[in-house]
C-alpha cells in the first residue's frame, strides 16, 4: 500500500514533456543494472508524462555487443494524483509510460507496486507499458495498486513481449492487453473485480481460488451439520427428559 510520505518531483523545464524521464545513461555502468523510481508525488499535470522510463539506449556505445538496457525497472510508492491533457492535440501522456527497443534480445523484468492512481483525465493512462524488444518486458509485476476516477484502463502492448503478466492486490483493476502477446501467462491473485481485456490473453485467477472456495463451502457444511446436530441433541434431551 501507498504510504504518502511522498518528495515532490523536479520541476518541469519549460516544454518538457515528462517530469522524470530515466534510461541507461552511465555507460557501462547502467547495463544490466536496476532502476529504482521510488516515493515521489504527482499532482495537478497537464500535457506532460509523470514518468517515462526507456530500458534501452540506442545511441550510447554497446557493452559485449549488447545495447546498454536495464536488467530490470521498478516503479514504487508514487501517487499520481490529477492529470489532464488538452484534447484533439494528438498528446499522448500517461502516468507511467515504459517502453524499450525492437534491437534488443535482454528480458528486462518490469515491476509496478504500491502506486495509486486518481483523477486521471480523458486520454491518460495510468500503465502504458509497450514497444518492448526482442526479448521485451520478460515479467511484468503489477502489485499494490489503487485506482480512482481514471478514465483509461491499465495498457500493456503494442510491440511488448511480454513473458508473464502477474497481478496481486490490484483489486478493480482493468488491463487491456494487446498486440503481439500471444502465448503470454497470466496471473490475478487476491484482485477482487479485475478484469484483462483482450486475447490471446487467458487470465488464470488466483491459483487459489477453486481450492479456497471448496473449503469455504465445506466450512460452511460444518457449520450447518454442527447446528443440525445440536438441534437433535436438544430434541432427544427434551424427550429423555419427558420419558423420565
Amino acid at each position: 500500500m501507498l504510504n504518502e510520505s511522498l518528495l515532490q518531483p523536479p520541476g518541469t523545464p519549460n516544454g518538457a514533456d515528462v517530469i522524470v524521464r530515466r534510461r541507461p545513461w552511465t555507460i557501462p555502468a547502467d547495463h544490466r543494472s536496476a532502476l529504482v523510481v521510488r516515493n515521489i508525488r504527482f499532482a495537478s499535470l497537464h500535457n506532460v508524462k509523470a514518468i517515462h522510463v526507456t530500458s534501452t539506449s540506442t545511441d550510447k556505445p554497446r557493452v559485449n555487443n549488447e545495447l546498454p538496457t536495464f536488467a530490470s525497472v521498478v516503479v514504487e510508492n508514487c501517487l499520481f494524483d490529477g492529470m489532464t491533457q488538452t484534447a484533439g492535440e494528438g498528446r499522448h501522456n500517461d502516468a507511467i509510460k515504459a517502453d524499450g527497443s525492437s534491437q534488443v534480445s535482454i528480458a528486462t523484468a518490469l515491476t509496478i507496486r504500491d502506486c495509486t492512481f486518481r483523477r486521471l483525465g480523458g486520454g491518460i493512462m495510468p500503465i502504458h507499458a509497450s514497444d518492448g524488444g526482442a526479448g521485451g518486458w520478460g515479467t511484468v509485476l503489477l502489485e499494490g495498486l489503487r485506482f480512482s476516477e481514471c478514465a483509461h484502463p491499465v495498457h500493456i502492448g503494442g510491440r511488448c513481449l511480454v513473458g508473464r503478466l502477474i497481478v496481486r492486490d490490484c483489486p478493480g483493476i482493468q488491463i487491456i492487453a494487446d498486440g503481439d502477446v500471444s502465448g503470454v501467462a497470466v496471473v490475478v491473485e487476491s484482485s477482487p473485480g479485475a478484469v484483462v481485456f483482450g486475447k490471446p490473453y487467458a487470465a488464470t485467477l488466483d491459483p487459489h481460488a477453486e481450492c479456497n472456495q471448496k473449503i469455504a463451502e465445506l466450512q460452511a457444511r460444518i457449520s450447518t451439520l454442527t447446528t443440525d446436530n445440536a438441534t437433535l441433541a436438544a430434541k432427544i434431551a427434551r424427550a429423555q427428559e419427558a420419558l423420565a
